[in-house]
């Protein structure tokens, strides 16, 4: 029997709508040009839409790479991102630092039903791809990257239980969990 992925630890019963939200993310950056194994940058708060975001990026084979407010003009050149994800209420530095950087930034936001919104338009494509086990899913800028299989195994095994841990870990640079995983 194989590991489980992402999206086997969250899309059964309640959480469905937030993996159709997940899907919509993935399949919006793919008919955005990224391709599998591009990073894609986060800066959201600790809630919902960060969980969309993470399984929705790696699921769609991106590396999902989660920023701090701070220095978010570095760090988002460190982080190599071809895409910016903010939440609603956003810093304005990491819109103009995604500017200088010449990184499109993409507004995420859930409804009430919990659907994707990308820059305040819903989002409905089906996601027709899926990342592979070994393939990157988490990229923090600072230790070391995690593969779908060590992400879902870490989530899975956490004592909190996975969607604290997942919810965790897309909003925090180094998850201190991450070194043990």
């Amino acid at each position: 029997m194989l590991p489980p992925t992402l999206a086997d630890l969250f899309c059964h019963g309640d959480d469905l709508p937030l993996c159709n939200a997940a899907d919509a993310v993935g399949a919006a950056l793919v008919t955005r040009g990224l391709r599998p194994g591009d990073r894609v940058a986060a800066l959201l708060a600790d809630d919902e839409p960060a969980l969309a975001a993470l399984l929705g990026v790696a699921t769609a084979g991106f590396a999902y790479v989660p920023l701090g407010a701070e220095r978010i003009g570095a760090a988002l050149r460190e982080s190599k991102a071809r895409v910016l994800l903010v939440g609603p209420n956003a810093p304005r530095a990491a819109g103009l630092a995604a500017a200088d950087a010449g990184i499109p930034v993409v507004e995420l936001q859930l409804d009430g039903r919990h659907a994707a919104l990308l820059n305040g338009e819903p989002v409905f494509e089906p996601l027709a791809v899926r990342a592979d086990l070994d393939d990157v899913a988490l990229a923090p800028l600072d230790g070391p990257a995690l593969t779908h299989r060590q992400l879902a195994a870490a989530a899975r095994d956490h004592g909190e239980g996975p969607r604290a841990a997942m919810t965790g870990w897309a909003t925090a640079r180094r998850p201190a969990a991450l070194s043990a995983a």
